[in-house]
């Protein structure tokens, strides 16, 4: 399966982006139904979502549960022309962490500008772009 989400017919409405661990895939979900299954996403103005009631429940069965999604507005990437951005990894791993993570420094991100989920391998890879905040001391 070689399918993208585009903008094209998905409107500014909000989804709701899991991977499903059957299908191998993501899959989109809104106003609480999957409208669609990908292999690679963008979503604009994204935020990163865990139910904990959904975590406790994975910690206490030791099994796997749809509860941890990105959400935001599919978009194609446009706007992005004279913005410095860096690309940043993202993970979440319900039994290391109680939200989505930073692969670098393991440090908790709950939103980004951009973020692009992709099937690698059978895999799923997220990847944050973020502002680079030049104010920020080091």
């Amino acid at each position: 399966m070689t399918k993208t989400m585009t903008q094209k017919g998905s409107g500014k409405s909000r989804v709701y982006v899991y991977f499903n661990l059957h299908k191998n895939c993501f899959s989109i979900r809104k106003n609480g139904k999957v409208i669609r299954h990908c292999d690679s996403v963008i979503l604009k103005d994204a935020t990163f979502k865990v139910s904990e009631a959904g975590r406790q429940r994975v910690l206490r069965e030791k099994r796997k549960n749809v509860h941890a999604f990105v959400v935001g507005s599919v978009s194609d990437v446009t706007g992005l022309n004279g913005l410095e951005h860096r690309i940043t990894n993202i993970y979440y791993n319900p039994y290391r962490h109680d939200s989505f993570v930073r692969l670098e420094d393991k440090s908790a991100i709950y939103s980004a500008r951009y973020v692009k989920l992709i099937v690698n391998s059978g895999k799923p890879a997220i990847m944050a772009l973020e502002e680079v905040d030049h104010e920020k001391k080091v």
